[in-house]
């Protein structure tokens, strides 16, 4: 008898042990990126707006817009660059660890999609895109300029492009609250 209270009582220590080690992930991982991606994603929100001023102002030539969208890039680019390494620690540590719930790894994924909103975005109007919403808008732009696409196309695919990152927004959402969920349980 004493045995089988030893070996339930090892079971609940080992149950505990997952659902802290869970927790931990969440507090430590998926939950600051997700708070960080948040704020990138507002600021994207509040440069789409400002784009869209520049590329309907008729007074704005298209080669003055290259530069105001570079400088919106960089503004955040630190802190995209922590969420990066956060997710590639996490998909790095799953697979030594399996104790890391499908659903964390799922957002993970949804996060590095958000970022590579522009890949897979090209037609024949645009058949390099960039990896991200920034350096796509950058290479449409470069379009615009060299005469490849006219200002109106561009606009077009930005808009577009905007479209995309906040799909990809609602994706992450998604995510986030499952892994929270799975995390949380």
């Amino acid at each position: 008898m004493e045995a089988l209270v030893a070996i339930i009582d090892r079971l609940i220590a080992l149950l505990q042990g997952r659902k802290e080690s869970r927790v931990g992930l969440f507090r430590d991982h998926i939950e600051p990126v997700f708070l960080d991606l948040s704020t990138v994603h507002a600021d994207c929100v509040a440069a789409f707006g400002r784009i869209r001023q520049l590329f309907w102002d008729s007074r704005v030539q298209i080669w003055e817009i290259a530069p105001k969208v570079d400088e919106m890039r960089r503004q955040l680019d630190h802190v995209r660059t922590k969420i990066n390494a956060l997710t590639a620690a996490l998909k790095a540590a799953s697979e030594s660890d399996d104790r890391i719930p499908t659903e964390a790894l799922k957002f993970a994924d949804a996060v590095a999609d958000y970022f590579k909103v522009g890949a897979g975005h090209g037609s024949t109007l645009h058949p390099t895109p960039g990896p991200t919403f920034y350096t796509t808008l950058l290479d449409l732009i470069t379009l615009a300029e060299t005469q490849s696409l006219s200002r109106k196309e561009c606009e077009w695919w930005a808009e577009s492009l905007f479209e995309s990152v906040r799909g990809r927004w609602s994706d992450v959402t998604v995510a986030y609250a499952i892994a929270k969920m799975a995390c949380l349980r």
